[in-house]
């Protein structure tokens, strides 16, 4: 099936993306790949798999453990206030 350099000029356009001809035809082929390869999935038989079993899955039980003091925690610290670790303001 594939796709063809029409689409993808017009899906750059609705991007807002300045494409060369040169990479519009290399987009073309890299995406027609990529559509053809998502048919050969299609394809597959995939009735007769089982479904993934995730209550099967061991966890560990969850228990407190030991902590880090505070002291512990701001040792490494390149900059600290008090009991706070300090970081710059990002807005």
């Amino acid at each position: 099936m594939g796709i063809d350099l029409k689409t993808v000029s017009h899906i750059a356009e609705l991007s807002k993306l300045k494409l060369s001809q040169e990479e519009l035809k290399k987009l073309t082929k890299e995406l027609s790949k990529i559509i053809d390869y998502i048919n050969k999935l299609r394809e597959l038989k995939l009735e007769k798999l089982k479904e993934l079993e995730l209550t099967s899955l061991r966890l560990r039980e969850d228990k407190p453990s030991q902590t880090l003091s505070k002291e512990s925690a701001l040792f490494n610290a390149p900059i600290k206030e008090r009991d706070y670790f300090v970081v710059p303001k990002i807005v």
